[in-house]
């Protein structure tokens, strides 16, 4: 198990933990067999249960922000199968590509089981001839087990789509006005900066003022803020 700042863990419909594949280090209490409830105070319980109300019902991947033991974390669900797989990050743009990980991982244990169940299905032809009744009740079994697991790939396949859609990259060229600074889009409107990137990307921003724009708008206020630095330098 890994010591990150990313939470990567399955769990089964009952809230129990199976299983932990990525523990942040400031996150305490934690093991398989445990309640995953138990990770949140009582005030957040409720929201972390509505979440998991969503994870339940939604076909895809449900996203939350939950204080966890007072870390707030981007939390990352979806059911696949029996167990739900989450993924939480003090970012939310960690959380997607460790999502993808998870779900490129079980896919990669899935793709082994398929591959152990086709070296059966050669074994049990093998003896074909000497144990017929046995080989079709062997080969009835061997088959509804790579039924099953098939339509979980397929399953794991559309989650994996879907996180990898949310994984947002900025490339190529990007049409921005020369006065206002605005950006034009696919379809042709023009918006601000932030919206554009926020909507084509991970990031998120927080606003301030630069110097020179402080000095414009609130001169007096700038005059004493470049006072207060030379008395502290």
């Amino acid at each position: 198990m890994n010591a990150t700042s990313e939470l990567a863990l399955a769990v089964d419909r009952d809230g129990r933990i199976l299983r932990i594949r990525q523990h942040p280090v400031n996150i305490r209490d934690i093991g398989a067999g445990n309640d995953f409830f138990t990770l949140f105070s009582p005030p957040e319980q409720t929201e972390a249960q509505n979440w998991w109300k969503r994870i339940l019902t939604a076909n895809g991947i449900s996203e939350s922000v939950l204080s966890c033991q007072g870390n707030p974390l981007y939390f990352s669900g979806a059911l696949i199968g029996e167990q739900i797989l989450i993924v939480a990050a003090p970012n939310r743009d960690l959380l997607y590509p460790v999502f993808t990980d998870e779900l490129l991982g079980t896919a990669r244990a899935m793709m082994g089981q398929i591959e152990q169940l086709n070296r059966e299905i050669t074994d049990l032809k093998t003896g074909k001839e000497s144990h017929p009744q046995a080989f079709f009740t062997e080969l009835s079994r061997v088959n509804n087990e790579m039924a099953n697991l098939q339509r979980e790939m397929a399953r794991k396949n559309a989650e994996l789509e879907n996180a990898l859609s949310k994984v947002k990259l900025l490339s190529g060229l990007i049409p921005i006005c020369a006065s206002c600074k605005r950006i034009r889009d696919d379809q042709g409107y023009w918006e601000q900066v932030e919206k554009y990137i926020s909507e084509h990307s991970m990031a998120t921003f927080s606003h301030g003022l630069c110097s020179d724009c402080m000095q414009k708008l609130y001169p007096e206020y700038y005059s004493k803020h470049q006072e207060n630095q030379k008395k502290l330098s």
